[in-house]
């Protein structure tokens, strides 16, 4: 994990994010807030931490009937088969129901066949093969099976966090199954390569399947690029920095009419941020084309909506910071200690 923390520090000197405001008064758009809370992710690998990552989807509830698809129920087959080889592969010593693992397994793998189907069904005009999906903190890294399964796409995963970013290398090396066709930039800047080649391999190279970019290089992928952004439990977990770098970075690198998937909660968390990211996508010019009519654990766990981009906006990085927060708002040392802040409920 040395190599992912270096190519972030890196990247926070070239981009300039530990100068000036954004040091002190934007803050770190690469740090995830819960996970500064969990020590026990920090430094393992392997098998201990394929567990870890698999068990954090404990909730199984059957798709809704309105977003079922001719293959729901061979999808979801698929899925759970192939994260039982990756079990299999990473803890080869263990049995599934010795350790209770197998309603993680289904766990998982409800939630992906459940995203699977409401893209499917609500992104009528996305083209079933070779799509660029972009996926925004994956976990894991799971969304890749359906993602190759019903699309064919060139997946596209972004990760901040080094512990996650972590698990997904060892998680994307399985599922590519040694075919050389896993791009990590990471290792890309491990290997000293200048910024120019990186761009080439990750924008311009057929060779790969899955290329894992971290958060810091989001910048990096070519402008309206992207057929589909999936970001699941994700948006409404990081600092106001960050919420405001990924965004912005969707908004670039989104096809227009492409589509961008959000699941969570729908609820922001109290003293974390100040955005209401949906709403600040309909502002950008993203029409919505459907909030499912769930219950967050009752029906679903989160609630799915979809947007569609519906403008060519190019955006600047801090004056867009500046119209989510207020020109005078301090943001970098987050929590409770946000200041100056401005509504956006205008």
């Amino acid at each position: 994990m040395d190599n992912i923390e270096k190519s972030l520090k890196r990247a926070s000197i070239r981009d300039q994010w530990i100068f000036g405001e954004r040091m002190n008064r934007i803050g770190d758009p690469f740090r995830w807030v819960d996970g500064d809370q969990l020590p026990q992710l920090q430094g393992l690998n392997g098998g201990l931490a394929f567990l870890q990552y698999l068990a954090m989807s404990g909730e199984i509830y059957e798709a809704p009937d309105v977003i079922k698809t001719k293959d729901h129920k061979e999808v979801l087959i698929n899925i759970k088969e192939r994260l039982i080889k990756a079990f299999e592969y990473f803890c080869p010593f263990l049995d599934i129901d010795e350790i209770s693992f197998q309603k993680y397994i289904d766990s998982t793998a409800s939630v992906k066949q459940q995203d699977y189907c409401a893209i499917k069904t609500y992104c009528k005009d996305l083209s079933g093969h070779n799509i660029n999906h972009l996926d925004i903190g994956p976990g894991l890294g799971a969304n890749v099976i359906y993602s190759h399964l019903g699309f064919d796409s060139c997946y596209y995963s972004v990760e901040a966090y080094p512990a996650s970013y972590r698990v997904q290398q060892d998680f994307f090396k399985f599922i590519s199954e040694s075919k050389g066709n896993y791009l990590d930039l990471v290792e890309c800047d491990t290997f000293d390569l200048e910024i120019q080649k990186i761009n080439e391999e990750l924008n311009n190279s057929s060779k790969y399947k899955i290329k894992h970019v971290p958060s810091w290089y989001f910048n990096h992928v070519k402008k309206e690029s992207i057929d589909l952004v999936t970001a699941t439990w994700v948006l409404n977990e990081v600092m106001p920095a960050g919420i405001v770098w990924l965004l912005y970075n969707v908004n670039n690198s989104l096809k227009n009419g492409g589509y961008v998937y959000i699941r969570d909660s729908y609820k922001r968390k109290p003293h974390r941020h100040n955005v209401d990211y949906d709403n600040v996508l309909e502002k950008l010019g993203f029409n919505i084309v459907t909030k499912m009519n769930v219950r967050n654990r009752v029906d679903m766990h989160g609630i799915p909506r979809i947007y569609q981009k519906n403008s060519n906006l190019v955006l600047d990085f801090d004056e867009f910071f500046d119209d989510c927060f207020g020109k005078y708002a301090v943001t970098s040392h987050g929590g409770q200690y946000v200041q100056n802040l401005e509504s956006n409920e205008k």
